[in-house]
């Protein structure tokens, strides 16, 4: 999926995001210009992200020069370049609203600590400890922050831009989630608000679908649930009209 915002001086900034684990900088580097050099956008106004899809293809570092990868990376490129064209072709006259709400008891963070100090958790081995310590409370709370924005178009259906800081795993601490959680948030938004629905992922801690602490979360949730829960709440915050309106004259492209 591919946003694209003009400000009133003319500068474009493209919002661009792929069912990957993330935005890797080799991606922007190879992507920027092509997006240059066929639309005369300056590469520092192209953004890459990911929606964090642990199922989908892997792009780790250089891995899109391995000769496995060759083919499906350029089918990549070829489907960035067809989304930029398709949402350049798409702009309206528009305004920009941004929002916060937040979800409930739906995310942590990943790493805990053990009566002893000692580290657990988080899914990278240096995190890892070797102790018998209980484990008695996580690192920092999780961060449950959904950050919005809404561009409300004259003649075309509004763009909704969520991004929400937690992610599923496959530590133990989730066993019922799974990163396809996305794709309910996304048909249950767009089915209910009538818009289009970006979503920015942000891989900071787990769904609580299961904790590592005893009972914190004895209701373990599927994929669905938090899914639908997530777009509950985006869907309450767009019922209640929170959304505050920017200026057009304050917007500006930066890098």
């Amino acid at each position: 999926l591919t946003t694209a915002m003009t400000d009133t001086e003319g500068n474009t900034l493209l919002i661009i995001v792929t069912d990957l684990s993330w935005g890797h900088m080799n991606q922007l580097e190879l992507i920027r210009p092509k997006i240059q050099e066929q639309f005369g956008i300056p590469a520092e106004y192209v953004m890459l992200g990911g929606t964090h899809n642990h199922n989908g293809p892997e792009w780790m570092n250089e891995g899109y020069a391995e000769p496995e990868n060759v083919i499906y990376f350029e089918k990549w490129v070829k489907g960035v370049m067809e989304s930029v064209e398709m949402a350049l072709a798409d702009r309206k006259p528009a305004k920009l609203h941004i929002g916060r709400t937040e979800t409930e008891n739906l995310g942590f963070v990943r790493r805990y600590f053990r009566e002893d100090g000692n580290l657990i958790g988080g899914g990278h081995a240096d995190t890892y400890v070797a102790s018998e310590s209980p484990i008695v409370r996580h690192e920092t709370e999780g961060d449950e922050e959904v950050q919005l924005v809404k561009i409300t178009r004259e003649g075309g259906k509004d763009i909704l831009i969520g991004q929400w800081q937690n992610h599923g795993c496959h530590d133990g601490n989730t066993t019922m989630a799974s990163t396809d959680w996305i794709g309910y948030t996304r048909d249950k938004v767009m089915a209910e608000v009538d818009c289009e629905f970006m979503y920015l992922q942000g891989a900071a801690g787990n769904m609580a679908t299961e904790s590592w602490l005893d009972n914190e979360y004895p209701e373990k949730k599927s994929t669905r649930q938090v899914g639908e829960e997530v777009a509950q709440v985006i869907i309450d915050f767009c019922n209640n009209e929170a959304f505050s309106t920017v200026d057009s004259g304050t917007i500006r492209v930066k890098q």
